[in-house]
């Protein structure tokens, strides 16, 4: 299944929250995607993952929180 269509969410439409944990190395490299939902990412664990948002790349770790919102262009890579 892959983990960003909705269509993977069981009655996603009718429930307002939806929690996915994406394991070490299972995330693609560099998909930059946007949604149509906001999206909270907690970082657990971080050997030099990167988050790119708006052209620019930002390291994360342990402990980051992040929060996108709808429309916005971003990517992850070294997950």
């Amino acid at each position: 299944m892959n983990y960003m269509a909705e269509d993977g969410f069981p009655y996603w439409k009718h429930f307002p929250i939806a929690v996915r944990r994406i394991k070490s190395g299972r995330h693609q490299e560099l998909n930059f995607h946007n949604h149509h939902f906001s999206e909270i990412v907690l970082i657990l664990a971080s050997g030099g993952s990167l988050h790119w948002a708006e052209g620019k790349s930002f390291l994360l770790r342990r402990g980051d929180v992040l929060l996108l919102h709808p429309g916005g262009v971003h990517a992850y890579q070294n997950c």
